[in-house]
C-alpha cells in the first residue's frame, strides 16, 4: 500500500522538462517549469498539475504566435505570388504556416502527459522501481523476484485486454485518485458492514473518497470470508484514519443466535469471547 501511495511522488520527481524556445528566444525555461510542477501547483493532483502547466505554456506562446502570424501575413501581402488573394485567405494561410512552425513545440508540450490512469497503473505494475520497493516492503513475507514477476506478468496480461483483477481494483482506484484527484463528495456519514472483508487498500480508498464524512464500521474478524486477510483486531486497516477520532465498541450481546449456539462458538474461538445471550432454546450446531 505504501508503494502505491508513494508512486505519484516518484513520478513527479522523475518528470523532466525541456526549455521552450522559439526562433532562438527562450519562452520558458525548464527550471521555471519544474518550479510550477514542484511548488506553485503542488496543491493539485499530478494530472491536473501537468494540464495546468501545458495550458500555461500555450498561453505564454499566444502573443508570440500572434506576432508571428502578423509577420507572415505581411510577407505574403508583399509577395507577388499571392497577389489578388483576399485578406482572409492570406490570414488563413499565415496561420497554417505558423501552426506548422510551432508544431514541434506543441508536440513537446503535449508530451508532458502521463496518459490515462489505466496507463499509469500498467506503468506502475511494470516499473523496476516498484519491483524494488515491493520486494523490500514484503521481505518478511518471503516475496521473491520470481513471485513478483509472476504477479506482474499476470496483471499485465489482464490489463492488456482491459480487465482489472479483483485484487487490483482497490490499488487501481487509489492510484487513479492520487494522480487525478478523488471526486468531490458531500456525504456526511458512511456505514460499512462486514468490515472484516475489506482490504487495507479498500479502506484507504474509502477514507480518501469521503474525507469529510463520519463513519460507522461494523464487522467481526472471526467471520472473514478470506482466510488470508488476517486483519486481526482491526488496528491495521484504520491506521490511515485520524486516531484521535476513532472509537472502538465491542458488542458482545447476541440477539440472533440461540443460547446453545452462542455458548458453542466462543469455545472454539481464541481469546475471551463470552457475552450475553438471550434465553432462546435450540439445538447445537
Amino acid at each position: 500500500l505504501d508503494v502505491v501511495k508513494g508512486y505519484p511522488d516518484y513520478l513527479e520527481k522523475s518528470f523532466e522538462f525541456q526549455d521552450i524556445n522559439y526562433n532562438g528566444s527562450l519562452v520558458v525555461s525548464k527550471e521555471q517549469l519544474s518550479q510550477l510542477l514542484h511548488r506553485e501547483y503542488s496543491y493539485l493532483p499530478l494530472f491536473r498539475r501537468l494540464d495546468k502547466i501545458r495550458r500555461r505554456v500555450l498561453w505564454l506562446l499566444g502573443p508570440v504566435r500572434k506576432k508571428r502570424v502578423t509577420e507572415v501575413k505581411d510577407q505574403l501581402t508583399n509577395d507577388p505570388k499571392y497577389a489578388g488573394f483576399f485578406e482572409s485567405d492570406l490570414l488563413a494561410i499565415s496561420r497554417q504556416k505558423v501552426n506548422d512552425e510551432f508544431a514541434p513545440i506543441v508536440d513537446c508540450i503535449s508530451s508532458w502527459d502521463l496518459g490515462s490512469s489505466w496507463d499509469v497503473y500498467r506503468r506502475f505494475i511494470n516499473d523496476a522501481h516498484v519491483a524494488c520497493e515491493v520486494l523490500k516492503e514484503q521481505q518478511a513475507t518471503g516475496m521473491t523476484h520470481s513471485v513478483w514477476d509472476d504477479i506482474r506478468n499476470w496483471t499485465t496480461k489482464m490489463l492488456n485486454v482491459r480487465l482489472i483483477p479483483y485484487e487490483d481494483v482497490a490499488p487501481f482506484l487509489l492510484l487513479k485518485g492520487l494522480v487525478q484527484g478523488f471526486p468531490e463528495q458531500d456525504m456526511r456519514h458512511v456505514i460499512i458492514d462486514e468490515a472484516q472483508d475489506y482490504t487495507v487498500a479498500q479502506y484507504e480508498v474509502i477514507r480518501r473518497a469521503f474525507p469529510f464524512a463520519s463513519m460507522t464500521i461494523l464487522g467481526d474478524p472471526n467471520q472473514a470470508l478470506n482466510p488470508y486477510m488476517k486483519i486481526g483486531d482491526y488496528g491495521n486497516p484504520y491506521e490511515g484514519f485520524a486516531q484521535d477520532r476513532l472509537s472502538f465498541l465491542e458488542i458482545r450481546n447476541s440477539y440472533r443466535s440461540t443460547r446453545p449456539k452462542a455458548e458453542f462458538f466462543p469455545a472454539i474461538l481464541p481469546g475471551d469471547r463470552k457475552g450475553g445471550v438471550l434465553g432462546r432454546s435450540g439445538s447445537l450446531p
